[in-house]
């Protein structure tokens, strides 16, 4: 919410001409809430995962998969710049894939909105409704790399936990 004023009143007026503006979402710029000037070059670097997890993959020796992307190219070497900066957070250990402002901005948001922080809650729930029809033992405890931060109720007696995006940790408890 802060960040087109940030932009134009802090990071604009002081960039050098022929600077690169790097972005690890596209969310800004695709929606145009931050409009780049034409003389810099515009680049996103986005590591798939949280903060947290890039550092510690880094520090072993690793990498976090990213999406790299170039929204203006005014030097010729935006999508060398990209790769340089995936590189040094360990990056390109983890797998690079090159796309655009747009695709990484709206795949992103479905992903976090409609699956993960939404439709993963009733995935779990139907199969869990398939197991206990089929008589497999309701109470069990699970522990899976996903995010979400929703309970529903399964049926009675039996409610699902679904922990923190923040953590991107998941606690099944029937």
């Amino acid at each position: 919410e802060t960040i087109p004023e940030v932009y134009q009143r802090d990071v604009a007026p002081n960039m050098k001409p022929g600077a690169a503006l790097a972005f690890a979402h596209g969310f800004n710029v695709h929606y145009n809430q931050v409009v780049p000037r034409k003389d810099l070059d515009v680049i996103m670097v986005a590591p798939k995962g949280p903060g947290h997890t890039v550092r510690s993959e880094y520090l072993k020796g690793g990498g976090v998969p990213s999406l790299i992307a170039v929204y203006q190219d005014k030097s010729g070497k935006a999508r060398d710049i990209a790769l340089s900066y995936a590189a040094a957070n360990g990056g390109t250990k983890g797998g690079v894939i090159e796309t655009n402002f747009r695709e990484e901005t709206e795949t992103d948001l479905f992903g976090e909105q409609a699956v993960l922080c939404g439709g993963a809650v009733e995935l779990v729930k139907a199969g869990f409704e398939t197991l206990t029809a089929r008589q497999h033992v309701a109470s069990l405890h699970i522990t899976q790399d996903a995010p979400g931060d929703q309970s529903c109720n399964l049926h009675e007696g039996h409610r699902l936990q679904v922990g923190s995006c923040q953590h991107y940790r998941v606690a099944f408890i029937f």
